[in-house]
């Protein structure tokens, strides 16, 4: 099956799957109401159109679209259905796509025959009488003929006239006609539309046989994924289906789990939960004997043994003709066994890239393909999945919502450890293995990957395997494919192996019973480290030389197999080595360089032996004849041998000596009896020569009516069973007049719930009458609940028996139960119930929806019992309901997360039982992660569903039809739902998977340890719980220790040492305190201190769920943290874990979200710190334990050192051992000499921290692990390292404050290849050569006070951080070599520094400090993207050259220094500027713009004028004693956010302009007079006024006072012009006065509305207004000089009102106002010019008023008086002469009229 796209194209799309055709008088309310419903409920797109149409109207083009878009037509023949023209235009149309294009039309004969529709006669002849005469009438004949003819259903002969079995069985064969697949729960599936269809070909279902179909496939492929889709497409096709899923696990998880396996097919297919199975073989008897009745589809899920199909599907024969059965596996051979034949065995097909990436977007970021900037990320994320679904899908809810940098540490991450979830899924394959094959797939994972088979079987088998049958049994299970006769497996299987070798001992390749990877076995040869764990090696290209090899590899005393590739021809070796293992049973050394096999190697075990290309001249030196009793196979070809003598190895099958061009002879002997391959070719001697080789029993009671059975109690009745409520309906036809009979009354007695459907007949009948007592008299003596449906009969009627109702009861007034049933009728009817009429406007369909739901909801108890000793819960609780708003309609999930034992549950518990009384369902779904292990996930879809709809009786088949059945019938209620201690993605998708799941107003609370399942969940309101304060916690200590609210006197003290050792923990609390309760005093004291040296056992169990949830890597990283790394600030904890190897940032995070550990600042009464690394006490406990409890009593065994007496005594007493990884030694006063020596033992030690206090030395340092990765020795007392100390695994070196004045003794240049991060500030140093460390990312060297030279080579190409603080004899840094990942470099308080070389560009350098230096000048031009900059006081300073390249500066300081003169330039991203004390300075001038500008320091400073320019995130202005300061430009807005203002002893402004947001303003304009503050000033004078419909805050009433004591009148129109079209949001805008223009860029203003302007001096409007698209009013008010319009004005399309009053120059109207299409009103009173009116204003078609008085115009064009109902406002004159007659008066000479 070839692989698909992401999506599959089809042959057309159809907007609806169906078009419902019907006469809506006969059909709407009834049939086809219900017929519509049930299609919908089954996912069929239908239209009905429900619009009532006007006979004889013709169908809209609307409606024909409609019928193109749909693929079936089902049209329903009424009686009056071809009195329609609209129906039969509607006929007309469908046949015509019936027959033109690929749709289908199936008419319903309602109440008619074909033959009456064919043939137009009978009631339809009647119906069609009134068109024959009509046009379309033999269209329309035609179009009857057709469809009658067509092949449909006729109600009458089907299911005696059952309306709901009759659409039963329509809606079952429409569903068969379309063509979907059903992805509507899992709505993130790709790709499976062309893997359905292919598959389902293969099914060939209409073929009658009876068929077994396998789908086989690696862990995680998709298999389950494929058969659910397969299943849910066409299940519907067959008479019975059953999904089994897990059938493996569910089999072998109990005794009962196979026989539980059968009960459930046997339920599902027969539809009988009462069904149970008593044993296996009761099980196969009544599976073979029910199920042959019914053509069923079965899918076997999982399956790995043949037992589970013999007792699930044993034989064909068990099956009705046409059935399937489908078995997903990932051993082929199950299926072979059970005779499934090879071509019905289908792989399943891993994704396509397209396809993964698609898989990948929907998980990661909820859409189709990835967010921009993720794609490359995304590739590698798809390339390390290699279309596994599985991983796709893990690795895409793990991304979800992480940043980049957390990406790409989860990329690396994923190099070195592989996914856990992965790994999980595909070792079940593993797991399944015996143990000969299990060894067989690690030897092919870690070793044989790639090598033909032939080989791969004679390596295996020579390692005493039977390698034919194991290979065969790994490809059947999936785990290694055979392609092209070699060897290949899925990279995750390869992890999966790789794992499996490693993981016992990750750090400890030696111990490894399988090495490949050429480092480490390097380093095992070369540093003896051999062990007899090892069985094989594979040493690829290697130069170590082969002596050291062979000596390497004596401590492997149980080496099985042995390959080494390397080009050993180019060394020159003398004697044989001396060695290799005894036990090898394969030798694989290509180009061995010695002439012979070692003297001591008895080679008794060995079988394969290959050394082509090799200097061997003989097996044996000088003519030895040790006989290899075991070989079969040699191959020496191209080697120097000369002869060999088969008696040597008699058992040798094989002998390849090809091209060894020194060979001469061969002895043969007798002793070779079953050598069948020997090739000589290309010898001296010989040619080539070959031997010849081969509860109640009813919960409700329904009653009803004869009129009613075939019809609405018919879909009641239905509808109550789908929602699973036992409901009784007799069905049997009762005469007239006979008594109920005893059956009856009991099945009333036993019934819980009683619905009446009372109908026009219902009191004709005595049997409904006595049924009706009995109901009303259980209602009564039972407290049975009873409820009326009035169908077609009114309350009233039946109360009473008046209308219809007294019709059909009149029969009975004399009988002589007549007064007892006339009691029943009035109580009945007095009952609350439902009336058909007035619900729904008659609808039936959606009346019995809600009977059904109002019904379902009855049974609804709430529980409010509270524990009586919570503690702090009202605040808590008020909290989270707050967030929660159940007022609001919306769906919304709420996360609440915490450590373990935190109060997450506690408090959850509390809010539901709050809360929960007004939500019509609830449930409490405790211990979700603990649940949902095994099959328990569905019992938890089950518990929801039973809880939401208040059945138990609903069953759940599988987590996916619980999936299913939760989205489907979640939506009917509004419910609180609590899932707690979720600790996966998967219990969310599968127990709420997606806010449409639920109703409106519903609420999800979920409680957690794990903040990104939350996250990946896309939940928004996620909690913190918090811990109890100290006062809660020791009330709630007091309620379980003492019974009240505080301790017993005597206890105040010894409750304060629990409370304080519990940290707030509830758990800790309520566990102490009962454990305390009624104990003495020094009990307590005894208990407090055992507390201090062994944990509380309850708490730690909680909390290291969460540890055991962590992948390895990540308890690793917790362990470090909790050990040594608590409280390191989270810089420092990344650098060290990296620096051992971890992918620390996504570790820390994860453990984060996994409330482990908490990052946050920390301050102190002198400190601040940033991002600080903290664990809660017990949290932290819980790591120190788990280093420990191995080895309580042995400190030296622990992996992890930091208890200083304990270290002490190891090093002491060299006790050190290889187990230990980390140590941190504080405060310590042991001699470092001591410490080194210590330490030599500890040849793992990856990790280590010395503060030795003051010691120094005068000779060099004795002994350091070259294995450290990490070391970090503040005050370190040698003056160099080491000399022994390789130091090639070093990452990580910090020696701050020490005597170290060079790396290494004499000046020697010893590089460190690893070294990252070097920190040796403070230390004598007096030079640097960063040539050493050709990887460093971060230089510390901040006060090294003798530092004067520091040597950049071009080596240094991973330099981030180059710190130079203080370094006060350092002169000049020439940076003349490329430092292309530079980002800081620092030069603070390098008082001697005067010069900066930069000669190349420093790419990524964003901060430069400066501070305090003796730099002049400094020009920016290689610092393109530069973001802080500090020159703060600088004396020297004088000159800052910016140029147009260095746009991102954000931070810039040049307080105190001497520039005269600042450029900001492009600088736009500047966010604070501080030039306080620059007193040179005369000139600033801003950037054009600046959005995030937030500080502005310029106190002190010579500036005159101050522009702001576009500053609107300013908050801080200082401009104390700015004596100079004459003008401040602020444009409006630029100060909108102003917090801080200080303008002391700054006097004298003459222009100060600040505007507030007017989002909700209207602003006039108008010019005064005279200004106040310039008398004699020629200025343009405005003033503005503000009006808002709220009151401005104290805030910016604060702030409007200050405006007023420097804002002016006077300014400049340009200024002016600029300032107003700066209010965007403004709405409304009246200029009036002495304005003497518009302002050039009002189109600014693009949410302005209306638009005034009253001013004489304005000659011009610009055409820019009209772009002004929103604006409904405009008004020109005695514009005297105004003489024209812009001639564009009609582009104003939502102008509704054109004012022009008094604009006695304008001359004439542009044409362009006809294109106002929404135009009310044109007014242009007194425009005296005016002479006429656009010809085309008749186009107006909205305009409502027309006022030209006192216009000269004398003529409307003919088009106006198309405008009817328009108001015209002229001369009574002209009005007259145009002869209208009726007006009304308005003045003397004018009057007004419509047209």
């Amino acid at each position: 099956m070839a692989s698909t796209s992401a999506s599959s194209v089809q042959k057309r799309s159809f907007k609806y799957d169906v078009f419902l055709s019907f006469r809506g008088e006969d059909t709407r309310k009834t049939f086809v109401d219900h017929l519509y419903h049930a299609l919908h409920h089954k996912g069929i797109i239908t239209y009905k159109d429900d619009e009532t149409i006007d006979k004889g109207e013709r169908i809209s083009d609307q409606l024909i679209q409609s019928i193109q878009e749909s693929r079936f037509y089902i049209i329903v023949f009424s009686k009056n259905y071809a009195s329609s023209s609209w129906c039969l235009d509607e006929l007309s149309k469908i046949m015509e796509c019936q027959t033109t294009n690929e749709q289908t039309a199936y008419p319903i004969f309602y109440d008619v025959e074909p033959t009456e529709v064919r043939n137009q006669i009978g009631t339809v002849g009647e119906a069609f009488a009134k068109h024959v005469h009509k046009e379309d009438a033999e269209r329309w004949r035609d179009a009857l003929k057709e469809a009658a003819g067509l092949a449909g259903w006729e109600l009458k002969n089907t299911f005696d006239g059952h309306e709901a079995l009759f659409i039963q069985k329509v809606v079952e064969d429409i569903s068969l006609k379309t063509h979907f697949i059903n992805l509507s729960i899992n709505g993130k599936l790709v790709g499976m539309t062309t893997r359905v269809d292919y598959f389902v070909t293969s099914l060939e279902i209409y073929s009658d046989d009876v068929r077994m179909i396998g789908i086989k496939g690696m862990g995680g492929g998709g298999k389950t994924t494929l058969a659910r889709a397969v299943f849910d497409h066409i299940s519907d096709r067959f008479e019975g289906a059953s999904f089994i899923e897990n059938v493996r696990e569910v089999s072998k998880g109990s005794s009962s789990g196979l026989k539980e396996l059968q009960k459930q097919l046997l339920q599902d297919v027969l539809s009988d939960r009462r069904i149970d199975v008593k044993s296996v073989s009761d099980g196969k008897m009544m599976t073979k004997k029910m199920i042959s009745s019914r053509r069923v589809l079965i899918v076997l899920d999982d399956v790995d043994d043949t037992e589970q199909l013999e007792a699930l599907a044993g034989e064909l024969t068990w099956f009705k003709s046409g059935s399937r059965i489908i078995i997903t596996t990932r051993d082929e051979q199950v299926l072979v066994a059970h005779g499934i034949h090879s071509e019905n065995i289908h792989n399943v097909n891993l994704l396509s890239h397209q396809e993964a990436i698609c898989l990948f977007s929907r998980f990661a970021f909820k859409r189709e393909n990835p967010n921009q900037g993720y794609e490359e990320l995304s590739r590698k994320v798809v390339h390390y999945a290699a279309g596994l679904p599985l991983t796709v899908k893990v690795l895409g809810s793990h991304l979800c919502g992480r940043t980049k940098r957390e990406w790409v540490d989860a990329i690396e991450r994923l190099k070195k450890i592989p996914l856990m979830q992965t790994l999980k899924k595909l070792e079940l394959s593993y797991n399944g293995l015996e143990d000969d094959q299990k060894e067989i797939f690690l030897d092919v994972a870690c070793i044989l990957k790639g090598e033909t088979k032939n080989k791969a079987i004679r390596i295996l088998d020579g390692c005493g395997f039977h390698a034919e049958i194991g290979l065969r049994v790994l490809e059947q299970k999936s785990l290694i494919t055979i392609y092209i006769d070699r060897l290949h497996l899925h990279d995750h299987i390869e992890e999966m192996g790789i794992n499996i070798v490693r993981r016992l001992h990750p750090h400890e390749p030696r111990k490894h019973s399988r090495l490949w990877i050429k480092e480490e076995i390097e380093e095992i040869l070369v540093s003896d480290l051999g062990s007899e764990a090892t069985k094989s090696i594979k040493l690829q290209n290697t130069d170590l030389d082969p002596t050291v090899i062979m000596k390497g590899l004596r401590k492997m005393k149980e080496l099985k197999f042995l390959f080494v590739d390397n080009d050993c021809r180019k060394w020159e070796v003398g004697d044989v080595c001396q060695y290799f293992p005894n036990t090898l049973r394969s030798l694989y050394w290509d180009a061995y360089p010695f002439s012979c096999l070692p003297k001591t190697f008895e080679a008794n075990k060995l079988v394969n032996l290959e050394m082509a290309w090799s200097n061997i001249t003989q097996l044996w030196e000088h003519g030895e004849r040790k006989v290899l009793n075991n070989l079969i196979f040699i191959n020496l070809c191209y080697s120097k041998a000369t002869t060999f003598d088969l008696g040597l190895t008699p058992h040798l099958e094989t002998l390849h000596l090809g091209r060894c061009s020194d060979f001469v002879e061969l002895h043969v002997t007798n002793e070779c009896p079953k050598l069948k391959f020997l090739n000589l070719s290309g010898s001296k001697t010989f040619q080539a020569h070959e031997c010849a080789t081969q509860q109640s029993p009813y919960h409700y009671y329904i009653f009803r009516g004869e009129d009613t059975r075939k019809n609405f109690v018919d879909h009641l009745y239905l509808a109550l069973k789908q929602k699973n409520i036992i409901t009784y309906k007799d069905d049997e036809k009762i005469q007239k007049g006979e008594m109920i009979g005893d059956q009856l009354i009991r099945s009333i007695q036993e019934s819980k719930f009683y619905i009446i459907v009372f109908s026009k007949n219902y009191a004709s009948s005595s049997w409904c009458l006595d049924e009706l007592a009995k109901i009303m008299e259980c209602h009564k003596t039972m407290h049975k609940t009873a409820y009326p449906i009035f169908y077609d009969v009114e309350p009233t009627e039946v109360r009473n028996q008046s209308g219809v109702v007294g019709e059909a009861f009149a029969k009975h007034v004399h009988k002589e139960d007549a007064g007892r049933w006339r009691d029943a009728l009035k109580e009945a009817a007095a009952l609350a119930g439902w009336e058909l009429k007035t619900t729904f406007d008659g609808h039936q369909a959606k009346l019995i929806q809600k009977i059904v739901k109002d019904i379902s909801l009855k049974p609804h108890f709430i529980n409010l019992s509270i524990d009586g000793k919570l503690v702090g819960m009202e605040t808590r609780v008020n909290e989270v309901v707050s967030s929660l708003e159940i007022d609001s309609d919306d769906v919304r999930m709420i996360g609440i997360k915490g450590m373990g034992g935190g109060g997450k549950t506690t408090l959850a518990r509390a809010v539901y039982d709050h809360i929960s009384v007004w939500f019509e369902a609830k449930c409490f779904v405790e211990n979700v992660r603990e649940n949902s292990k095994g099959s328990g996930l569905k019992e938890l879809q089950k518990q929801v569903l039973s809880a939401v709809l208040n059945d138990e009786n609903i069953v759940v088949p599988s987590v996916y039809d619980g999936t299913y059945m939760m989205k489907k019938m979640m939506p009917s209620k509004k419910a609180i739902i609590v899932l707690d201690d979720v600790d996966d993605i998967g219990l969310l998708e599968a127990l709420a998977g997606e806010l449409g799941w639920f109703k409106p107003g519903s609420r999800i609370i979920i409680t957690t340890r794990d903040e990104q399942v939350l996250k990946a969940h896309r939940v928004s309101f996620i909690h913190e719980v918090n811990l109890l304060s100290e006062e809660e916690a020791i009330c709630l200590l007091s309620r379980y220790a003492f019974g009240g609210e505080i301790p017993d006197q005597e206890y105040e003290e010894l409750s304060r040492m629990v409370v304080h050792y519990a940290a707030g923990l509830p758990l800790t609390v309520k566990v102490l305190g009962s454990f305390l309760c009624g104990r003495t005093e020094s009990e307590w004291e005894d208990a407090i201190k055992r507390l201090k040296q062994i944990p509380l056992k309850e708490t730690l169990e909680k909390l290291e769920l969460s540890y055991n949830a962590l992948e390895n890597d990540q308890k690793e990283i917790f362990l470090m943290v909790a050990c040594i790394l608590k409280n390191e600030s989270k810089k420092n904890a990344i650098r060290i874990l990296k620096s051992c190897g971890f992918n620390a940032k996504i570790g820390l995070r994860i453990l984060e979200q996994k409330s482990l550990i908490r990052v946050s600042d920390y301050r102190d009464k002198s400190f601040y710190y940033d991002d600080m690394v903290f664990l809660h006490d017990h949290i932290e406990e819980m790591g120190v334990n788990i280093v420990r409890r191995l080895h309580p009593e042995e400190p030296n065994k622990h992996k992890i050192l930091w208890i200083t007496e304990e270290i002490e005594d190891i090093l002491i007493n060299d006790l050190g051992t290889n187990a230990t990884r980390s140590v941190k030694l504080e405060d310590t006063e042991l001699n470092p000499e001591i410490i080194m020596e210590g330490l030599k033992k500890m040849k793992e030690l990856r990790f280590l921290f010395v503060d030795a206090g003051s010691w120094e030395f005068d000779n060099v340092g004795h002994y350091l692990p070259s294995c450290l990765e990490s070391l970090h020795w503040p005050r370190y007392p040698f003056w160099c390292l080491p000399k022994t100390f390789e130091a090639n695994k070093l990452v990580n070196l910090d020696m701050k404050r020490s005597n170290i004045s060079q790396l290494w003794e004499g000046g020697e240049r010893k590089v460190f290849n690893k070294l990252r991060f070097l920190n040796l500030s403070g230390s004598n140093l007096s030079s640097f050569d960063l040539g050493m460390t050709p990887k460093l990312e971060k230089l510390d060297l901040e006060d090294c006070e003798a530092l004067v030279e520091l040597n950049m080579s071009d080596e240094c190409l991973h330099l981030k951080t180059l710190n130079l603080r203080g370094c006060r004899s350092f002169v000049q840094l020439n940076m003349a070599y490329e430092c292309p990942h530079l980002k800081t470099l620092s030069l603070q308080h390098c008082d001697s520094f005067v010069y900066l070389r930069m000669q190349v560009v420093c790419p990524k350098l964003k901060f430069l400090n400066l501070r305090s230096s003796k730099v002049s000048n400094l020009n920016l031009r290689h610092t393109p993207n530069l973001e802080t900059l500090d020159l703060a006081f600088c004396d020297n300073f004088v000159e800052l050259h910016i140029p147009v390249e260095c746009q991102r500066l954000k931070d810039l300081g040049l307080s105190s220094s001497k520039v005269s003169n600042i450029n900001l330039g492009l600088t736009r991203h500047l966010k604070e500027l501080d030039l306080m004390r620059c007193n040179d300075l005369v000139e600033l001038c801003m950037p054009i713009e600046s959005p995030n500008l937030e500080i502005l320091k310029l106190s002190g400073s010579k500036v005159s004028k101050l522009n702001l320019g576009l500053t609107p995130s300013l908050r801080y202005l200082e401009l104390i004693d700015c004596d100079y300061l004459q003008e401040i430009h602020a444009p409006v807005g630029c100060l909108k956010k102003l917090c801080f203002l200080d303008i002391r002893r700054s006097l004298g402004f003459k222009h100060f302009l600040i505007d507030k947001d007017l989002a909700k303003f209207k602003l006039s304009v108008f010019s005064p007079d005279v200004c106040p503050l310039h008398l004699k000033n020629n200025l343009t004078k405005l003033k503005f006024k503000c009006k808002c419909g709220e009151p401005l805050s104290s805030w910016n009433r604060n702030i409007e006072k200050l405006i007023s004591f420097g804002l002016c009148a006077c300014t400049s129109l340009e200024y002016f012009s600029t300032s107003i079209c700066g209010f965007q949001p403004l709405k409304e805008l009246k200029l009036k006065g002495n304005i003497p223009e518009v302002p050039k860029d009002v189109c600014r203003l693009e949410n302005l509305e209306r638009l005034t302007l009253w001013t004489e001096e304005i000659k011009h409007i610009p055409d820019s207004i009209c772009m002004l698209k929103r604006l409904k009013y405009l008004e020109l008010k005695s514009c005297f000089l105004l003489e024209h319009l812009p001639k564009d004005l009609g582009r104003l399309d939502c102008l509704e009102d054109l004012y022009i009053i008094d604009c006695i120059s304008l001359q004439d109207i542009p044409n362009s106002i006809c294109n106002m299409k929404g135009l009310k009103s044109l007014r242009l009173p007194y425009c005296v010019l005016v002479e006429k009116l656009p010809d085309e204003v008749g186009r107006l078609e909205c305009l409502e008023e027309l006022n030209i008085q006192g216009t000269c115009i004398n003529h409307l064009p003919d088009s106006v008086f198309q405008l009817k109902g328009l108001r015209i406002v002229w001369s009574r004159a002209r009005l007259e002469w145009y002869g209208f007659k009726s007006f009304k008066k308005i003045s003397e000479y004018s009057a007004s009229c419509y047209v």
